[in-house]
């Protein structure tokens, strides 16, 4: 089952988001908005235009576009909710080469030394498990804790993995899931002490350098784990990794004292968080992005953009993984609240992390230029502790990034490229 919020909180998130804009218009017209510095001028400039036109008038036009808006919402939603319930993700067919409790690793074999693959296409599928030859080193790819392996295997003509096996590339993923019962008292120690041993199994098994490519929150386990394992690495590669949680739209999660404590009590009360409730989180950070997805819904297939290729991201987003209580822990007070990653005060297994460990490693970053999960300013400040590095700034956000329309361009084909010339 999807970890799918439930419609009365879409509905409830939409509601609030669109009745903000009478409280914003009333507070604006009254000159009473806190408006953010840069934007002084023009919120002036739109106050005094207000000022000119009939406040009754007004009132009844917002509210008939308030009402215009939340009922296009209400008739799209359930059409979505059933397309979403009627779609079936491809099954990931590559084999798993090593298994520990809820964790898994996926091998996508390269093709033979001499042939290229220049883009995967549905009517030429390549036998990934089938060839024998593997030219290039391993690549290791570790996806964030919260969320599946498979946005970076989407569909058969939509696959980062895929794209690199069919270039030659040996790639190893890993693949975590829902924390059994005896995993619940994990903590990021023992996810990273699960990196460390999958960069083992693949050395042992090709007597090969492993490229340690880590996305999102998974990036920051692969710097945790490269710091005890550097001298079976060839490389390192960051995609959308967060470092600095005190730059860009993360100060809005800086707790006061009190709400400090009550954010620490609550999660003692959980043996887990449930993927929902952080899928919720996000939304309410960014209620606008919930609008956006029911507005465009309908006009899908008349673009670029299939609605197959829609419901295949949206299946992965709400087909989430609870976090343990201790990682939460490590993820919202230790990184986000105290910014112990960027201060260089983070442990792992009584270690200091710091990438300077490490400065003389090849690495790479992917840094979208549009995301809202990981923002530029807070991804941008790791790539100074690397001194060989190639950085991209892909024009696109978070997960497209990685399986939107110009992801090959912009992401898989600088990565490969760097890859082949280590």
């Amino acid at each position: 089952m999807l970890n799918q919020l439930p419609l009365q909180t879409y509905l409830g998130i939409l509601a609030a988001s669109l009745q903000s804009s009478a409280a914003a218009m009333l507070n604006l017209r009254a000159g009473l908005l806190n408006l953010n510095p840069k934007l002084q001028a023009e919120g002036e400039a739109l106050q005094a235009k207000l000022q000119q036109i009939n406040p009754v008038d007004l009132q009844k036009e917002l509210n008939a576009q308030i009402a215009e808006k939340f009922n296009s919402f209400i008739k799209t939603i359930p059409i979505l909710c059933n397309d979403l319930n009627e779609y079936i993700r491809p099954a990931t067919t590559a084999p798993i080469i090593w298994q520990e409790g809820s964790t898994c690793l996926y091998q996508y074999k390269g093709r033979e030394e001499g042939k290229r693959d220049e883009g995967i296409k549905k009517e030429n599928s390549l036998p990934y498990s089938l060839t024998l030859l593997l030219p290039s080193c391993p690549i290791l790819i570790i996806p964030s804790l919260i969320n599946r392996h498979y946005i970076l295997d989407l569909e058969e003509s939509n696959s980062f993995v895929k794209y690199l096996a069919g270039n030659g590339m040996d790639i190893y993923l890993a693949a975590w899931n829902e924390p059994l019962q005896e995993e619940l008292s994990f903590s990021m120690d023992d996810y990273i002490s699960r990196v460390e041993k999958m960069i083992d199994e693949i050395y042992e098994k090709t007597q090969k350098k492993v490229v340690l490519t880590g996305y999102c929150m998974g990036g920051l386990l692969s710097l945790a784990a490269a710091l005890g394992k550097s001298d079976k690495l060839s490389a390192i590669a960051f995609l959308a990794t967060p470092w600095d949680f005190h730059t860009g739209n993360f100060p809005r999660f800086i707790f006061d004292k009190g709400n400090l404590q009550i954010a620490e009590l609550s999660l003692e009360n959980y043996s887990k968080i449930p993927a929902s409730f952080l899928q919720a989180i996000f939304y309410y950070m960014y209620p606008n992005l919930i609008g956006h997805k029911f507005e465009m819904y309908p006009l899908l297939n008349s673009g670029h953009y299939s609605k197959e290729e829609f419901l295949a991201i949206e299946h992965w987003v709400n087909d989430g993984i609870s976090m343990t209580k201790n990682v939460a822990k490590t993820c919202f007070i230790d990184w986000v609240h105290n910014n112990n990653v960027a201060k260089l005060t983070w442990k792992v297994q009584g270690r200091l992390v710091n990438p300077a460990e490490l400065a003389d490693l090849p690495a790479f970053f992917a840094i979208p230029k549009k995301d809202n999960i990981v923002p530029y300013p807070c991804a941008l400040p790791l790539t100074k502790y690397f001194t060989n590095s190639k950085v991209i700034e892909p024009n696109s956000g978070h997960v497209g990034m990685l399986a939107g329309t110009s992801a090959k361009a912009q992401t898989w084909e600088p990565f490969l490229k760097w890859v082949e010339n280590l």
